[in-house]
């Protein structure tokens, strides 16, 4: 997912802003690129205009883990970009989401660029080499927010909603979880979505239930029914995860006695 959302365009303005400059914004788009091994980065930018050292390539990687192996790697990749186009190096966009290696933390430097970002050392390979992570935004979510800072903050809280984020207000936030819905949409195929359904409201059920904790004597006939409600669609998703994409969609499974209560309870009343 972090591929599709480092592939929009508005994100694409974001990132080059962040790294170049706003004078930069709108003259960058998707390239196409391999790793040596065959394997690919996660995105690359190229200007639409001709390549210079003013616009070089940018480079973007989300990574779990920073260590020796992935530096290598990226280092290798560089390499073949400056032999391709004339020895112009890239500016270099790691977003870390874990850990560094403690040899590879101590070298770090910070930049003017921004307060958020270290850089790491890249001499020959790479113009700059940014480098996000928890520890370099720990402490600086504090108003007005560069979107760039923002957008590597999602990506290392990984939170399954909006609601979830302590920046849910914030604008890029809320941009970054209409491109993800976007892709969604886009890509996701019917026995996708319905495993997608029953994640989102067993998820909700379970907040209820967290929600009126503290007090059950008021809720308790609300607790039975969300308990009934949060087994029901998760015995929905135990099935549709066994079933093969491919396959036509079996019917849902039979709710339980008390959901079913539940949706004769206004019948009911009606007598």
């Amino acid at each position: 997912m972090s591929q599709a959302i480092l592939e929009d365009k508005r994100v694409i303005d974001i990132i080059v802003s962040g790294v170049i400059g706003d004078q930069a914004k709108d003259m960058y788009a998707l390239h196409n690129g391999e790793w040596i091994d065959g394997h690919r980065p996660d995105v690359t930018y190229a200007p639409i205009t001709s390549l210079s050292s003013s616009l070089p390539l940018i480079v973007v990687q989300v990574q779990n883990v920073i260590d020796k192996p992935f530096i290598h790697r990226l280092q290798k990749y560089c390499n073949r970009l400056c032999e391709s186009f004339d020895n112009i190096e890239p500016i270099v966009l790691t977003i870390c989401l874990g850990a560094i290696g403690y040899e590879l933390a101590q070298d770090f430097k910070d930049t003017d660029k921004c307060s958020f970002v270290k850089t790491s050392p890249s001499a020959y390979w790479a113009r700059r080499h940014f480098i996000m992570s928890p520890a370099t935004i720990d402490g600086r979510l504090n108003k007005p927010l560069k979107p760039l800072l923002v957008l590597g903050y999602v990506f290392m809280e990984q939170k399954f909603s909006l609601l979830d984020l302590e920046l849910r207000n914030d604008e890029t936030a809320k941009l970054i979880y209409s491109i993800t819905e976007e892709v969604l949409d886009r890509e996701k195929r019917p026995h996708d979505a319905i495993v997608e359904v029953c994640r989102n409201i067993a998820y909700h059920f379970k907040r209820t239930l967290e929600a009126t904790n503290e007090d059950e004597s008021p809720y308790l006939r609300t607790i039975e029914y969300a308990k009934a409600g949060k087994a029901y669609t998760e015995a929905c998703l135990d099935k549709y995860k066994t079933q093969r994409p491919e396959s036509s969609v079996q019917e849902p499974s039979e709710p339980p006695k008390d959901a079913e209560m539940l949706s004769d309870e206004p019948e009911r009343k009606k007598k």
